[in-house]
This record gives structure tokens, sequence and C-alpha cells, in this order.
């Protein structure tokens, strides 16, 4: 995973912060998140979130699957993702 490409993402694009919040902040760390669950929890459209999470792709914690769908299949915890893009040591 890039660690650094991971930031930049978190910092420069408000829904990428959006969903790792939202991740960080559950109780389950669960594999996958479908799209349009996620547009609802972060109030974004599906389409927002389906450019964040192929940013996400890109930093290779997890990969994007297309069609009716469409989800993110995390390949690294998703909250320890989240703590890495913020900076922070999960607990």
């Amino acid at each position: 995973m890039d660690k650094s490409l991971l930031r930049e993402h978190y910092t420069t694009n408000e829904v990428v912060r959006l969903i790792l919040e939202c991740v960080h902040d559950q109780q389950r760390n669960y594999r996958l998140d479908r799209v349009g669950a996620m547009a609802r929890k972060i109030g974004r459209s599906r389409d927002e979130v389906k450019l964040a999470f192929q940013l996400l792709e890109q930093t290779g914690c997890g990969k994007y699957v297309r069609g009716a769908q469409a989800r993110f299949e995390w390949l690294v915890q998703r909250k320890k993702v989240a703590c890495i893009a913020r900076r922070i040591r999960r607990r």
C-alpha cells in the first residue's frame, strides 16, 4: 500500500476523507463496502463514491469492482487504512 499516496488523497479529496472517517468510526471492520450504501452514509452521490473508491484502489489498499453491485473490496483492514491516512495509531 502506498501510504504517501493514501495521505495525499485523504488531504486533497473530500469524498475519500469522508469515506475513511466513516469507516474509522464504525465498530465492525467489514471486508467490502457497497457504493450505494456508502453514498447514503456520507451523503454523497454514487458517482463521487465510485471515483473515491478508484482513488483508493490506486493506493493498493483495495479493489474497486464495477457492475450492478459496485463495491470496494478492502485488501488491508479498512480501519487500519483510515488510521494510516489520518496518521494515528490504531488502538
